[in-house]
């Protein structure tokens, strides 16, 4: 019998060539997988950019929107305004135009385009993408100071301790998030709440108050009578968390640059007095003497004036710190019937240390009242935040 064997030497040469073949393949296979990343990189490169773009168009036409809409009903002025936004925000007014609502005077629109370059889908014949964004903005009026939120509509408002300590007569109610201590003989026109859920904290009447309203915190044990006071309308649960508005922005917007300071100031009664409007501090003010002042005081840090005070204005802001406190040391005399102030530190806490006639609202992170007082604060209708602004008209996006 024969046997066949075969050549090892055919069997080598066959499985180089096998190889070979295979090599050319993966070769080609590589080719195409490269071409598809270099494809997706460059699809990648194309949509973010268009991202981008976009982004920043509709930035632009919010912009536009929200500026021109303070100038309705006045659509000449509008369209001024809103181009002026636009070109701030590195665009032309050739790119688009305001159009206006036919049936609404307080609505303005602003629709804007562009063409967008390309990098690798140019090379498939689009070197251009085309972007559209529009935007709307309804103007609405101005209002008393319950159009900026129920924190305002209190006489003595504080987000989380508030305590009084002496005898006051208080026309409105009284809120506080967190603990609340009446120590005194204490006269409230109105209602007390406090001791929002969540808090574990408390209503305290320490001495012989008398609430002509109701008392409540989140459930009626946490109202706690010590010194037997008279609550007409009785004792409750149900109290709710209220937020602290924060209008800062609006605030430094409206006071007038000449009277703007960068740093802490030192001032006298008489350079005070000496100014017209509103100064605005970068920085702590400190005022040592007796002041009569009708213009506003802001500042970035604490408020101190140490001395008798009487302020006057027209139902306005008057003291206000968007991160310090206002200590006012003295016997004061703020507001009268016919214009109540605010005093407003939403992030800080207002001592009222001395004798106090008070026609206006207090609100503030916390609140401490130390001395005799009568605080009316009746009458809510602000129209100013400083003088001349929150009386008018804001604009609020609608799409």
């Amino acid at each position: 019998m024969k046997y066949s064997h075969a050549n090892p030497k055919a069997k080598s040469m066959m499985g180089r060539r096998f190889w070979d073949n295979q090599e050319g393949a993966f070769i080609v296979w590589f080719a195409l997988m490269l071409t598809m990343l270099m494809g997706f990189v460059g699809l990648a490169l194309d949509y973010g950019n268009m991202t981008v773009v976009r982004t920043r168009m509709q930035n632009a036409v919010d912009a536009a929107v929200c500026g021109g809409g303070l100038k309705l009903p006045d659509q000449s002025q509008a369209t001024i305004q809103a181009n002026y936004f636009i070109t701030k925000n590195g665009f032309t007014a050739v790119d688009g135009q305001p159009t206006f609502d036919p049936s609404n005077a307080n609505i303005i629109n602003y629709t804007m385009s562009q063409n967008v370059s390309t990098y690798f889908m140019g090379l498939l014949g689009h070197p251009t993408v085309p972007i559209t964004v529009t935007a709307t903005a309804k103007m609405q009026p101005g209002g008393g100071a319950g159009t900026l939120g129920p924190a305002f509509n209190y006489t003595l408002f504080s987000n989380l301790q508030m305590g009084l300590n002496g005898s006051q007569t208080i026309t409105g109610s009284v809120h506080g998030n967190h603990e609340v201590d009446f120590n005194g003989k204490s006269t409230i026109n109105g209602n007390v709440e406090g001791a929002a859920p969540g808090t574990n904290t408390k209503v305290y009447f320490n001495g012989k108050s008398h609430v002509t309203g109701t008392a409540s915190a989140d459930v009626a044990a946490n109202v706690v009578t010590n010194g037997h006071p008279t609550i007409d309308g009785g004792i409750q649960g149900g109290s709710t968390d209220i937020s602290m508005p924060d209008f800062s922005k609006t605030i430094i917007d409206a006071t007038n640059p000449s009277n703007k300071f960068d740093t802490t100031q030192n001032f006298t009664p008489a350079q005070i007095e000496a100014l017209t409007g509103s100064i605005y501090v970068k920085g702590d003010v400190n005022i040592n003497g007796s002041l009569d002042w009708s213009g506003s005081i802001l500042a970035t840090g604490n408020i101190n004036i140490d001395g008798s005070t009487r302020l006057s204005g027209s139902n306005q802001i008057f003291i206000y710190s968007s991160a310090g406190n206002i200590y006012l040391n003295g016997s004061s005399f703020c507001g009268n019937s016919s214009a109540n102030l605010w005093i407003y530190a939403p992030k800080g806490q207002v001592c009222l240390n001395g004798s106090s006639t008070f026609y206006g609202h207090v609100i503030a992170n916390q609140v401490f009242i130390n001395g005799s007082g009568d605080f009316n604060g009746s009458d809510s209708s602000m129209t100013s935040l400083p003088p001349g602004v929150l009386g008018k008209n804001h604009v609020k996006l609608i799409k």
